[in-house]
């Protein structure tokens, strides 16, 4: 949970990149740093190994004021 300032629209949210093992992480979206406003948001990483394949985990992330 990250609040906003009252005066914002949004607010710059970071969170740490999961952990990848046995692969490579390709990206979040949103990335860490986007500017997020008041909601509940769902954050989608993806990851790949050397045979290619993909994986995606998700969590939430909620922007109160």
């Amino acid at each position: 949970m990250v609040t906003a300032p009252c005066t914002s629209n949004c607010v710059p949210v970071n969170y740490p990149a999961p952990v990848v093992s046995g692969g490579t992480l390709v990206g979040c979206q949103p990335p860490p740093g986007s500017c997020l406003p008041v909601g509940l948001h769902l954050v989608t990483c993806r990851a790949t190994n050397i045979c290619g394949e993909v994986v995606d985990c998700e969590f939430q992330v909620r922007v109160i004021q």
